[in-house]
């Protein structure tokens, strides 16, 4: 598996479209945690058909999360958990829990709701 990640990236403009140009790299892990990321989940990373695993956990980062991130058919594992994400998971996103999805964690307690049959964790 190749991993690609950022740690602490420390600004809030992250270049989200750059990521675009490596959705095409077989395997790859994705880990953006600690990096103050503000804004939203970019509904292009359901593009990146060939990510296996996304981290995006203890960042700044609100609204919901896209529907795309369903385009994903080989994420095994997706990680937004310490986020201020709000709404629902996506029944796009739960139905990847039935192929290649193993592990999704998000934060129940804020104001994110996930069906039991879908999060593997709920904090």
């Amino acid at each position: 598996m190749t991993q690609l990640g950022a740690y602490r990236y420390n600004n809030s403009d992250f270049p989200f479209s750059y990521l675009l140009l490596i959705y095409a790299i077989p395997d790859l892990k994705l880990s953006l945690t600690e990096n103050v990321l503000t804004g939203t989940l970019p509904t292009e990373l359901g593009n990146m058909a060939d990510l296996n695993a996304l981290e995006i956990h203890s960042n700044f980062l609100s609204q919901t999360i896209p529907t795309e991130i369903g385009n994903m058919k080989n994420l095994t594992l997706l990680d937004v958990t310490g986020n201020m994400l709000s709404g629902g998971v996506p029944p796009q996103v739960c139905q990847l829990r039935q192929g290649s999805l193993k592990a999704l964690s998000v934060d129940c307690a804020w104001r994110l709701t996930c069906p039991e049959s879908c999060c593997t964790l709920c904090l």
